[in-house]
């Protein structure tokens, strides 16, 4: 069956138009949301008609009207967990108008349109799931209002949104609270994705009477219940650290500093914390003198963005003035030059100490102008030699706090399963993949105490080391105990932990037995 067209100019036109359209800035506009099916099938019917000099096409590649309903819950809300180009995409709000208006649209109200709100280092992007908060009086749970959001959007221009749907005055001070128990949101200048909040659906709202200190009496923003008030200080090691201040300004002694979790960002901190507890490299970036090793010229790094940042953050670990820090700005930095780490979701954390230890050298390379070195084979040579003249060539490129103090060589030998020719190589490194120790077996120290009445009562207590597999129980324990070297082999032996039974496993590092 055919479907007679009209006025194929006019599609010629439309195709015109849509391509057009794709081609505008993304940023500043609004885009719709329409179902990938019904796209890709005008896809495939603008195609068919503009490629053929036939009038008449098949009827089954007529899109029909625009139909949103299928993306759509109940509630009219986007369903959760829709994928680009497979169940939905995004076109120009010029675009769906045209669409609209040629073919139709089976409900008006399936329109979805957002618009582009987040910046990343790959470009602006639209957010598909903005967040979406409801704000309920902290005391009483009673609702205020509910609205949709944007990752980008700061805890201060919610605040200040808050402001002015309550009609606040500037006096009044507002507080935000999430999470349960509940933590305070103390960080303006953090942004909804920074604090992790797009999971949440509720943000509780706590109004000042005046203009006065923050709950709890002031300092350090804390815990709150909603029935008895602050209820403790410092921070939950599984909350965000966007809940705290950006420092705590308790002293303590110099590198004993936390780093807050920007999102789920534990890998970058646990690279930074191995980095922040190599001696000389804390000392180098502690004296100003590693600014004058800045490499501002060198198309391999970041003029010097990223060392910057990483010095910040190590003077302020190791100046035994904050308890915990939290490195936003050294993220936001790695997250412009390597688009694969930016947002906060969880990472690789070697991945990340290879591209940070990378970055620092290339920022601080001394090598102005690396000169072209032609690669020379072995040949015969002793490798003392060879090793010499390869680390030679590469401090000629290469000349940095991080060559000299994680930079090494690998030995690589290739013999050719022909000619038998042997080809040796020096290559340098930065880091070293090692595997995880065996843990099939481990060592228990125990201490075994004769009872009064016992046959070797007199020897007194005995410490002991006893290798078990992984796997073992505590009765596998207090077999292999039972058959150790007298005096104690053939003795009863009771157990004073409180294991469970028999059968727990072992967990404790240093155990006593009582024997008889």
């Amino acid at each position: 069956m055919t479907r007679e067209i009209k006025d194929i100019s006019a599609l010629f036109r439309q195709k015109e138009e849509v391509d057009e359209f794709l081609k505008l800035p993304i940023k500043g506009r609004a885009w719709y949301v329409i179902d990938f099916q019904w796209w890709n099938k005008w896809c495939t019917y603008i195609e068919s008609v503009t490629n053929e000099d036939s009038l008449d096409v098949a009827s089954d590649d007529y899109p029909g009207e625009v139909d949103n309903t299928i993306l759509l819950a109940d509630d009219g809300k986007l369903k959760p967990n829709l994928l680009r180009e497979q169940d939905i995409t995004l076109i120009p709000e010029e675009a769906w108008n045209l669409f609209v208006s040629y073919y139709g649209c089976v409900h008006t109200d399936t329109s979805v349109f957002r618009r582009v709100s987040v910046q990343t280092p790959a470009g602006p992007v639209v957010e598909i799931y903005p967040p979406c908060f409801t704000f309920r009086d902290v005391d009483t749970n009673q609702k205020y209002f509910e609205g949709t959001y944007s990752e980008a959007q700061t805890i201060g221009e919610l605040k200040a949104i808050i402001k002015k749907n309550l009609q606040l005055n500037d006096s009044r001070s507002v507080h935000l609270f999430v999470g349960d128990p509940l933590e305070e949101l103390s960080e303006d200048d953090a942004t909804i994705g920074e604090a992790s909040l797009e999971r949440q659906k509720v943000l509780y709202v706590k109004l000042d009477t005046r203009n006065g200190p923050s709950l709890g009496g002031g300092g350090t923003p804390g815990f709150y219940s909603r029935t008895n008030g602050p209820v403790s200080s410092g921070f939950l090691s599984t909350a965000s650290s966007l809940l705290f201040p950006y420092t705590s300004s308790t002293r303590t002694l110099p590198g004993v500093c936390g780093l807050s979790n920007l999102g789920n960002t534990c890998f970058m901190n646990s690279a930074i914390q191995c980095m922040s507890n190599v001696p000389e490299l804390t000392a180098y970036f502690r004296d100003p003198r590693w600014k004058s090793d800045i490499n501002r010229s060198n198309p391999l790094g970041t003029r010097g963005r990223i060392a910057t940042a990483y010095a910040e953050l190590i003077d302020h670990m190791w100046s035994g003035q904050y308890t915990h820090e939290v490195p936003r700005a050294l993220k936001r930095e790695i997250s412009v030059i390597a688009s694969q780490f930016s947002g906060y979701a969880q990472h690789d954390s070697h991945e990340l100490l290879v591209f940070l230890l990378d970055g620092l050298h290339e920022d601080l390379n001394r090598v102005k102008d690396k000169p072209y070195i032609e690669f020379k084979d072995a040949g015969n040579r002793p490798d003392e030699v060879v090793a010499k003249e390869a680390w030679q060539n590469h401090l000629a490129r290469n000349d940095s706090v991080i060559v000299e103090l994680f930079h090494g060589q690998l030995k690589s030998t290739v013999v050719c399963p022909t000619c038998h020719y042997k080809s040796v190589t020096f290559d340098p490194f930065a880091s070293l993949n090692l595997p995880l120790p065996d843990l099939s077996q481990y060592t228990r120290l125990v201490y075994v105490w004769p009872w009064m009445h016992c046959s070797s009562a007199e020897v007194g207590p005995i410490r002991m080391e006893l290798t078990l597999s992984m796997e073992s129980s505590v009765r596998d324990l207090l077999d292999v105990l039972q058959q150790q070297r007298p005096p104690y082999r053939g003795c009863k032996v009771i157990l004073l932990f409180h294991f469970q039974s028999d059968y727990s496993s072992v967990s404790f590092s240093i155990l006593t037995f009582l024997c008889y």
